[in-house]
């Protein structure tokens, strides 16, 4: 309904843009590196929200508080967003197929 080729190109750029975000994400949480989570979950955060990916969009709001705010589950819900997004992108990838 609408703009199918909109939608696609707004898939397209969203896997495009964060093709390698899921290995920062892991990354960020492997080192401790909170502010630099905190910024990719933000970004992850709006991004999702532009597709309507409710779920990656919550675990992005969470890391990002958590990162923010250095609580130890900062890596447990890194590792839940870094998990989200890599099958988001898998999904992705098998509807443009």
């Amino acid at each position: 309904p609408g703009r199918p080729d909109f939608v696609v190109r707004l898939l397209g750029v969203f896997a495009t843009s964060n093709a390698d975000t899921a290995r920062r994400i892991d990354e960020a949480a492997g080192t401790a590196d909170w502010a630099t989570l905190a910024e990719l979950a933000h970004g992850l955060k709006g991004s999702a929200g532009n597709i309507s990916a409710t779920q990656l969009r919550q675990q992005a709001a969470l890391t990002e508080e958590a990162a923010r705010n250095g609580t130890p589950e900062a890596g447990h819900h890194a590792t839940r967003l870094a998990e989200l997004l890599r099958r988001c992108l898998v999904e992705i990838g098998a509807r443009a197929a």
